[in-house]
């Protein structure tokens, strides 16, 4: 998907289902699941929600690829990911999309305005070459790097 604004592309964005080969199950829902997803269950026709699982059933969701804006059109990028949504939403087929960013990343102001769930990821980075230098640790934490979350 792209962004355009006065005919100049400003923003662009991909979407994979991996759905056919990597599987996220639900094992079991904790206390506030167990309270939350029967009433979801009620309201699902009237929200366009797909099918909500049960335990032993995986989740449909596609990843967020090569996010791109050009600078001041991170707004671009975010009606990328809301159009997706909507798709997604009219389709009732996927629960939701994982789009993850660095902490330091201002890609990351894309999405603003979306429910999201913050999770803790530990990156683990070596040199596959001889002669290749890689940033400090420190210097990981403040400065985004590209990172392939998909084939992890």
């Amino acid at each position: 998907r792209v962004a355009e604004r006065d005919g100049e592309v400003v923003a662009a964005a991909a979407f994979w289902d991996q759905h056919v080969f990597r599987r996220t199950v639900v094992l079991r829902f904790n206390r506030i699941g167990r309270t939350l997803v029967p009433v979801l269950r009620l309201a699902r026709p009237l929200l366009g929600l797909p099918r909500l699982p049960r335990p032993g059933d995986p989740l449909r969701y596609v990843f967020l690829r090569y996010p791109a804006a050009q600078p001041g059109h991170v707004r671009g990028l975010g009606a990328i990911l809301r159009a997706e949504l909507d798709t997604l939403r009219h389709r009732a087929t996927h629960h939701f999309v994982w789009a993850s960013f660095h902490q330091a990343d201002p890609l990351q102001d894309a999405l603003k305005g979306l429910w999201k769930i913050a999770m803790k990821v530990h990156l683990f980075h070596f040199a596959l070459r001889p002669g290749v230098t890689l940033a400090s640790e420190a210097e990981a934490q403040r400065t985004p790097a590209y990172v392939d979350f998909s084939v992890v």
